[in-house]
């Protein structure tokens, strides 16, 4: 019974991580934009009205799925393996508290 249990959540956590990632992608990647428009307004960089440029956009999404892509699975590994073991269940319940919560601080 425990193996079909976790043959589901296996597949449940595709949605719970991929909610995750957006709620992280969100969230840091809109302060990161907000930061970086900011210091551009401020010196009189970005024009008369403030605005984020498109540049820096895809400069953040960049930045934040380049450091997603090296040094993601390192954390992901260590976190849920290392540290301590979680079985499927534990992991979506986890990953979707986690999105619940960024997507409202979001």
């Amino acid at each position: 019974m425990r193996y079909k249990t976790d043959k589901l959540f296996r597949y449940g956590q595709f949605v719970s991580a991929s909610a995750y990632s957006l709620g992280h992608g969100g969230n840091d990647a809109q302060k990161t934009m907000g930061i970086i428009a900011t210091l551009l307004f401020a010196h009189g960089m970005s024009g008369g009205t403030f605005h984020v440029p498109f540049w820096v956009v895809i400069t953040c999404q960049a930045a934040m799925g380049l450091g997603t892509l090296f040094g993601g699975w390192h954390i992901v590994r260590t976190m849920g393996s290392r540290i301590t073991h979680l079985t499927p269940v534990q992991c979506n319940c986890a990953e979707t508290a986690g999105s619940i919560i960024l997507f409202g601080a979001t």
